[in-house]
């Protein structure tokens, strides 16, 4: 009699089993709820000269700088496919590429479309540039004056190590004064140990090629630009009788 009661207890153990697994086959894998749609545009308008964003090239490869994350950046819409990101705090260009922009990982562009949508604290995730890094800089000033260019971050060390932003140098090494719509694009304005300089970044016609153009006054000592393509590091030179800038061979 114990032995059919243990013959009945497991089969009828092995029926709810196998009803388990068949009603567990016969339910669809749930899908994740997709947004719904909105009748909005994409957060940034694609035909304006600029807007500000944080800017995470830190992923740009293995030939640029690991430590690039700029806080405070000017996206320049270059034309063609072509961006340049100008960091307001460093006076340097974080980085030039060609793709879509950026890619909408900030708070703003993020819930735009989805109101309920927040971001996670700390430094990631961060919007990227989104397409191929052309040229990248590191965390040190864009210019720079004297007879050698400093790889190093002059301003005073956040309490925490990592965290970059420590705001705009010292007005007397540079400082960002505005950006104006011109025709073609946007002019940056910024002065360098006192010397008031007029940038334009632009795009050849044909799209191949990212030009720097720039004014300045005269100035009784030499300014450097630096860039970075690949892990060539090279210099613009400011001749401060004939108001040009010239690029030096590489370092």
């Amino acid at each position: 009699m114990s032995s059919r009661r243990t013959v009945i207890s497991f089969l009828a153990l092995a029926c709810v089993a196998a009803v388990c697994v068949l009603r567990a086959a016969a339910t669809p894998p749930q899908q994740k709820p997709q947004p719904p749609a909105t009748p909005w545009a994409d957060w940034v308008e694609p035909d304006f000269p600029f807007f500000s964003s944080v800017l995470d090239a830190r992923h740009a490869g293995p030939a640029f700088p690991a430590d690039n994350l700029t806080p405070r950046a000017l996206v320049l819409n270059l034309g063609h496919g072509l961006w340049a990101a100008f960091d307001t705090d460093l006076l340097r260009v974080a980085a030039l590429w060609r793709g879509n922009g950026v890619t909408p990982k900030a708070l703003a562009p993020g819930s735009y479309h989805q109101p309920d949508k927040k971001t996670p604290g700390g430094q990631t995730p961060a919007p990227e540039p989104d397409g191929t890094v052309w040229i990248a800089n590191g965390i040190y000033p864009g210019w720079q004056a004297g007879a050698s260019l400093s790889l190093t971050d002059p301003r005073e060390p956040a309490p925490s190590p990592e965290e970059v932003g420590r705001g705009p140098l010292p007005e007397t090494m540079g400082r960002f004064n505005a950006i104006r719509l011109a025709t073609g694009g946007a002019l940056l304005e910024y002065a360098v140990r006192g010397v008031d300089v007029r940038e334009w970044i632009s795009a050849s016609a044909d799209g191949k090629q990212i030009v720097r153009q720039f004014r300045f006054l005269p100035a009784s000592f030499s300014l450097f630009a630096s860039y970075l393509l690949g892990q060539e590091l090279g210099l613009f030179l400011l001749d401060s009788e004939s108001k040009t800038a010239s690029r030096m061979p590489n370092l």
